[in-house]
């Protein structure tokens, strides 16, 4: 991909997020985006495998940034339903009436709490196959006035998601990231991997022509270039994708070429220079 360069000014510099495209012929815009770390924030969830199949668990781990390197607290959870940004994102199904109707339905099956744990990671089980979904719903539904509409509204609401709280003793961050259930198991080549980039970013000097060694800092009113290169195959192909029915997490998906989104962040500070100013920004 071409190189994407950045000036630093005086006192403060913004780099933006450079996007990469494998194969895709789309762009967005990352104007709104925050590149400039500077206090606690979760910059990426994840979950291994990408999408879990029934009977799969999934591994969740994140990407933390705390500036001052003190020691983190987590917080993990996991919920069916959300409401949206104006109830702020909490979760809609309460977990006592959920598992009431879970034990009616599947009782030898063990369906996991909302609290996945205090750890770094934490682990959630696929145990939700539509049949027993259909079930859930209908037992939930059971006491409204129209069942088989509170049933339906049910099974296309549900959608799972996983909440990480990550504190410090100074601050406290939360991020939501929602989990793909699959109603079977793919062949392996239908499967959607996590990508495996490259460790290394090039960083240049394009005044001195020099490159800038890992936690080197940027100098002021000096234009740098950052690059890395990706082979187009580590963006997959993803084949169409339309359910019979519309389960839990999963809906119709046209045939395309996953878009790979590539971004640098900067952790900025202000070091005393020789003379006198404070200039210097790190990434």
């Amino acid at each position: 991909m071409p190189p994407l360069s950045l000036k630093a000014d005086g006192l403060r510099a913004s780099l933006g997020c450079a996007v990469l495209l494998a194969g895709c012929g789309d762009t967005s815009s990352d104007a709104d985006r925050v590149t400039t770390l500077d206090s606690l924030r979760v910059l990426a969830v994840r979950s291994t495998p990408a999408d879990v199949a029934p009977g799969e668990t999934a591994t969740l781990s994140a990407l933390v940034f705390e500036p001052d390197a003190g020691e983190l607290e987590y917080a993990w959870s996991w919920c069916p339903a959300r409401s949206d940004e104006s109830g702020n994102f909490a979760c809609t199904v309460e977990e006592g009436p959920l598992r009431e109707a879970w034990a009616q339905t599947s009782p030898d099956i063990e369906l996991p709490g909302y609290d996945l744990g205090s750890a770094p990671e934490a682990q959630f089980p696929n145990v939700l196959t539509p049949e027993r979904l259909l079930a859930l719903c209908g037992a939930l539904s059971a006491r409204g006035p129209n069942p088989e509409a509170a049933t339906f509204a049910c099974r296309s609401r549900l959608r799972v998601s996983v909440g990480l709280t990550v504190r410090t003793q100074q601050a406290e961050v939360t991020a939501i990231k929602g989990l793909v259930l699959l109603p079977d198991t793919p062949a392996p080549e239908q499967r959607n991997t996590n990508p495996e980039l490259p460790a290394d970013i090039a960083v240049v000097d394009l005044g001195a022509r020099a490159p800038v060694l890992p936690g080197e800092a940027l100098q002021a009113g000096h234009e740098y270039s950052l690059q890395v290169d990706v082979a187009p195959e580590v963006a997959e192909e993803v084949a169409e994708q339309v359910p019979a029915e519309e389960p839990l997490g999963v809906r119709a998906i046209p045939a395309h070429r996953e878009t790979l989104v590539l971004s640098w962040f900067m952790t900025h500070g202000y070091p005393i220079a020789p003379d006198g100013r404070r200039s210097a920004i790190t990434i």
